[in-house]
């Protein structure tokens, strides 16, 4: 056995529980993160974004002043205020898997996001497969609710599934 002092074990015992405390905690964070990020809702549009422009299929939506206006060559049956509104709350379930699965469909609807503080346009495209609805955005693959494809995109003719 080790020969130590009192003052000896009492550093022995004092080092001990620091790193049982550093082992626990850190292992409780992994498993924290480990499980949200199994099921992690993200917001689809990138944080403090100045939206100027959504191009949908057919007509787009401008912003005028505080005002949102729809530019749309046959009469559109949406709100502009509400659809933007939509969007920017709009958040999604991050899917673990490639995109590999999306390569034989084409996209129900491209729909392009104009910044105040970028040059280029922030491209999303809406999957409605019979396996869910995704979102492929430039930065994630994303699952979201199907109900919520009519409340935010408008297509002139039905969707062929």
């Amino acid at each position: 056995m080790i020969r130590l002092s009192r003052a000896g074990w009492n550093n022995v015992l004092i080092f001990a529980s620091l790193i049982m405390i550093f082992l626990f905690n850190g292992l409780h964070m992994n498993f924290g993160q480990q499980a949200a990020s199994d099921k992690q809702n993200i917001a689809v549009l990138p944080a403090n974004q100045h939206i100027l422009t959504i191009d949908f299929p057919g007509y787009s939506i401008e912003r005028v002043g505080r005002d949102w206006r729809i530019v749309a060559a046959e009469n559109i049956p949406l709100q502009a205020e509400n659809v933007v509104q939509a969007w920017q709350a709009l958040s999604a379930t991050i899917v673990s898997q490639d995109d590999n699965f999306l390569q034989p469909y084409l996209p129900d609807a491209v729909i392009v996001f104009w910044f105040a503080d970028s040059p280029q346009g922030y491209v999303i495209q809406w999957f409605n497969l019979p396996s869910g609805s995704f979102l492929k955005t430039p930065d994630n693959l994303l699952q979201v609710d199907e109900s919520r494809f009519s409340e935010l995109v408008y297509l002139s003719r039905p969707l062929e599934n």
